[in-house]
């Protein structure tokens, strides 16, 4: 194993801290999660324009059974960085090179807030059905516990607001460009009960590409994220091709191979992880958007955040603008306070 060795001094529980190695934020890391990461064998993991890109965070206090990451000879081109009470034991990087530092006992993270009010009101169709038929579907809210299942291949285009409980299947083909956001479930609603579920490819188009006629002009205004489903599971049995901006969601998991783009960050709130079951190809470009991703609530400056570097921050940061976010949500983003 190939990699270089950084402990780092514990500051304060943020989206940004300070370390002797510099100040890092969460999205300053391909892949962040509150569980374990545990990519297959042969895995790479690498950034498109930047080798940091390929850089995982875990706040998993994992251990022997369960690492906190996981990688069986494979390749990562930026650091793996895991939090307090972690050790060396809570990694398993055997035969998988490392290009950048591995940092054990970096300073506790939170994960961003999110607030996917500017999406509820662009969502204006209500889909109701069951078993929706073949077709294109625009700018739609799916009520809670209509749990459909699409067998037929179909388009989405604009919004797709969620909300909570739900299961959603996709059986076939979907060609999905916009955005895609749900409701946090509700208490003691099990993971089972909100769930997405994809059968075969599928690549997540960025609102960019939705075309420029007035159902779309204030959804195509929100660039940059393109999943907001922080309460929700999504596995994809087949292969995930590209996802065009931040994807946020409670676990993600890979039942085949991957090979994949992602133009934006991989945020996983849950303690479940992400797990990519067999070999996967990861690339991850952060250069294509700027600013505090559209549905991420911008975190205020402190003064303890100025005086322990938060200047040298606003300079180095990819959000321009010092706009981060910080944990005020407790159904998605109380769980480091814990």
């Amino acid at each position: 194993m190939k990699v270089r060795m950084a402990i780092c001094v514990i500051a304060f529980a943020s989206t940004t801290v300070a370390t002797n190695a510099g100040e890092i934020s969460v999205f300053d890391f391909g892949i962040v999660s509150k569980g374990p990461v545990a990519l297959g064998m042969n895995t790479d993991l690498s950034g498109v324009t930047d080798p940091a890109d390929g850089s995982i965070y875990s706040a998993a206090i994992g251990s022997l059974a369960n690492p906190a990451v996981s990688c069986g000879s494979g390749h990562i081109s930026g650091d793996v960085s895991v939090s307090p009470s972690n050790t060396l034991l809570s990694l398993d990087l055997a035969g998988t090179t490392v290009d950048g530092t591995v940092r054990v006992d970096v300073p506790l993270m939170t994960m961003p807030t999110i607030d996917i009010t500017p999406y509820k009101s662009l969502a204006t169709t209500v889909m109701n059905l069951a078993r929706p038929p073949a077709g294109t579907y625009k700018n739609i809210r799916i009520p809670a516990n209509t749990n459909p299942t699409f067998n037929s291949s179909v388009t989405i285009q604009g919004v797709m607001y969620i909300q909570a409980p739900n299961t959603i299947h996709f059986n076939n083909n979907v060609n999905f460009t916009g955005v895609m956001v749900a409701d946090d479930p509700p208490t003691g609603s099990p993971d089972s009960a909100n769930y997405i579920y994809f059968n075969n490819n599928m690549t997540f188009n960025g609102v960019e590409q939705l075309p420029d006629t007035s159902d779309f002009t204030n959804v195509r205004k929100l660039q940059g994220t393109v999943i907001l489903c922080p309460g929700f599971t999504m596995e994809f049995k087949n292969n995930l091709t590209s996802v065009d901006g931040v994807m946020a969601v409670k676990s993600l998991i890979a039942r085949n191979n991957i090979d994949s783009t992602f133009m934006g960050n991989l945020l996983i709130y849950g303690e479940a992880g992400l797990d990519f079951k067999n070999i996967s190809d990861v690339n991850i470009d952060l250069s294509t958007y700027s600013g505090t991703p559209p549905g991420f609530v911008p975190e205020p400056i402190t003064l303890p955040l100025l005086a322990m570097g938060g200047l040298a921050i606003l300079r180095k940061r990819r959000c321009a603008g010092g706009n981060q976010a910080t944990p005020s949500n407790p159904s998605t983003c109380d769980w480091l306070r814990q």
